[in-house]
């Protein structure tokens, strides 16, 4: 019983890490796309 809990744990707790990294992910290629946007713009 507490092996397969723990397994249960252990899924869920893979599935939010996921999940808050690929929104952290997201959130620093964007400021980095806005970045280079900006030096570019700078450059014309």
């Amino acid at each position: 019983m507490q092996i397969s809990s723990f397994n249960n744990t252990n899924t869920i707790n893979n599935e939010v890490r996921e999940f808050i990294n690929s929104i952290e992910g997201k959130k620093i290629i964007d400021e980095r796309i806005s970045e280079l946007s900006l030096q570019n713009a700078k450059q014309l």
